[in-house]
């Protein structure tokens, strides 16, 4: 399964009984290296590396709920994209449930601290090829190598001409 584009979502389930979930692709620019970095959290039940990701609650946009996510599991706010960059797959649970998550670009402003019971996560940041391998979900690497373009569009001054 590859990603997809994001519709306009807002709680509760889509057309292939799906539960709806936003993530964040946080993300900065090194001050030393000028190179962008991804922020990576670790899941709860896995230990696997993946994104700050949850359910959308009733009445929130897809955006609000990845903003929400990212505060409560990573302890960042910052500027979210209104519109959603990618999606994925996966599924959990017994019996097995399938999720669909919609995932926003989020330029990191301030970097504080998770939520209490989100506090044993790790977290690291990464440049996005490197975050883009360390993630498991296939269709999550197609989406954070896709966010390359949008996350260099927010420092169009500071990177280095590479051409």
């Amino acid at each position: 399964m590859r990603s997809v584009p994001c519709g306009d979502v807002i709680s509760g389930t889509s057309s292939v009984s799906s539960i709806q979930q936003a993530g964040a692709v946080c993300f900065r620019l090194n001050a030393l290296s000028l190179v962008p970095e991804i922020l990576l959290i670790t899941s709860r039940r896995t230990g696997l590396w993946g994104i700050p990701k949850g359910t959308i609650e009733a009445g929130e946009s897809a955006a609000a709920a990845a903003l929400r996510e990212a505060q409560e599991e990573a302890g960042v706010t910052g500027q979210v994209s209104n519109a959603c960059i990618g999606r994925y797959f996966y599924s959990k649970g017994e019996p097995e449930r399938l999720y669909e998550v919609h995932v926003h670009a989020l330029r990191v402003q301030v970097q504080g601290e998770p939520d209490e019971m989100e506090r044993h996560r790790r977290m690291r940041w990464a440049p996005v090829a490197e975050a883009s391998t360390s993630v498991s979900n296939v269709e999550l690497k197609f989406v954070l190598r896709s966010a390359l373009p949008i996350i260099e569009s927010f420092f169009p001054h500071a990177l280095p001409n590479v051409s």
